[in-house]
């Protein structure tokens, strides 16, 4: 029996390493091994060539080396990646065919590869906003394999992104840079400006997000309180043609925007989560997420985006957003979605360790949940409803409701002034 747990053991801790992330001096064929079964990138990415037709252009999936040999992509070229931006019907606009165009005609050995996130882009404008971290992670996530694995380094890589592509451009850049990389270069043109004027700069285009960061301001100009492209700096050398304010002749996508808010509005109902989670395992990067309820409604079960991977026993902040009021929030509830790495690995392991429970399955312990509301700047607690469920395995949703800051401490007072105010 003891060998056989010993046995047991060794094999929980390989398929566990497997799952680590990547890191810079690592060979391309571990981290297309670790990552493959663990991540699923949500955008497309098309290798642009002048005789195809864009919607039917050659697709580069992660992971698949014989993807990038089919779509003709040479390790020896310079790379650039064009992204939109928000998306009214769906379409790839012209203006993305004429850039890559250009560059294929500027410098004829170049890879010009496009970031198709329309069906994340093709939302209300708030949700597609929101969708930029998504977007911004699978590109850095497609920029490290072609690091590791034929050999692109990203200091030579051109991100180019047009308005709400400019910010997954930085985001992708700032993902990067957690794993102890730089970016080449990004060009912000006309980043956006709705839900991105004034936040720091970890949650938009920045100067930090590449070695080099340049911006072109094209539509400033205000209506309806706000503008559609971004005014602040937000790269190291920003232009402003025209003054900035506007452009003659390229408006037509500008009044969709402002028909489109004014007729949906622009999201203003957000929170900010600060939650505490611990793990015993090493490094992890489950696939989280939360539906919220609250007093007027309940959301829809939204992805839990953190900046980096659980570890030990940390604190972790993220962003929800909601384009409706539900009011006043009374309770969460968080799901760990099960995925192939831990399905796999775990139905392997009933089979040579029979005295299995749910104590020896991975997971995470969730601890205080703080909880502040953009609009009211309001400040909620919430906590298990008792210490059995505070713990959550793969393929479980827990429920986590209202209480006080520190709800122990509050216990503890209760119990000694109970005890103060006792008959003797």
């Amino acid at each position: 029996m003891a060998v056989l747990k010993l046995l047991s053991v060794l094999f929980l801790s390989a398929q566990l390493c497997a799952g680590h992330r990547g890191r810079g001096s690592r060979t391309g064929a571990e981290f297309g091994k670790r990552k493959k079964v663990t991540y699923e990138p949500q955008a497309v990415f098309r290798v642009f060539s002048p005789e195809v037709d864009m919607e039917d252009t050659c697709t580069v999936k992660l992971f698949q080396q014989q993807t990038l040999q089919s779509c003709g992509f040479n390790s020896s070229h310079p790379l650039v990646i064009i992204t939109h931006g928000w998306s009214m019907d769906g379409l790839i606009e012209n203006w993305v065919t004429k850039l890559a165009t250009a560059l294929k005609s500027s410098q004829k050995d170049i890879n010009v590869l496009y970031t198709d996130w329309r069906t994340l882009a093709h939302q209300h404008y708030p949700i597609a906003a929101q969708n930029t971290r998504i977007v911004g992670r699978d590109l850095a996530m497609l920029l490290m394999w072609l690091e590791d694995f034929i050999q692109v380094p990203v200091s030579k890589v051109h991100l180019i992104g047009y308005s709400l592509g400019a910010h997954i451009s930085g985001f992708a850049g700032s993902n990067l840079a957690m794993s102890g990389k730089t970016l080449g270069r990004i060009t912000g043109l006309d980043p956006a400006g709705p839900l991105f004027e004034g936040m720091s700069a970890s949650d938009r285009l920045s100067p930090d997000d590449a070695r080099f960061v340049d911006a072109i301001h094209t539509f400033t100009q205000q209506h309806m309180g706000l503008s559609v492209g971004i005014k602040q700096p937000v790269a190291h050398f920003d232009f402003y043609p025209n003054g900035g304010s506007s452009q003659p002749g390229c408006q037509l996508h500008v009044k969709n925007l402002y028909a489109h808010l004014s007729q949906y509005g622009l999201m203003v109902y957000h929170f900010q989560f600060r939650i505490q989670l611990f793990t015993q395992i090493e490094r992890i990067d489950p696939s989280l997420s939360i539906t919220l309820t609250g007093t007027q409604g309940e959301s829809e079960t939204l992805p839990i985006v953190l900046e980096e991977e659980i570890s030990g026993n940390r604190s972790y902040s993220f962003l929800i957003t909601q384009d409706r009021d539900i009011g006043d929030l009374m309770m969460l509830y968080i799901s760990w979605e099960d995925v192939p790495l831990w399905a796999n690995m775990w139905s392997r392991m009933k089979t040579i360790m029979p005295w299995r429970n749910k104590d020896n399955e991975p997971q995470l312990t969730v601890g205080r949940i703080r909880v502040k509301a953009g609009e009211t700047q309001q400040k909620t607690g919430f906590c298990a409803q008792s210490e059995d469920s505070a713990s959550i395995h793969p393929a479980e949703q827990k429920l986590f409701v209202r209480c006080d800051e520190n709800p122990l401490r509050s216990r503890r007072v209760t119990s000694r002034r109970r005890h103060q105010h006792a008959p003797e």
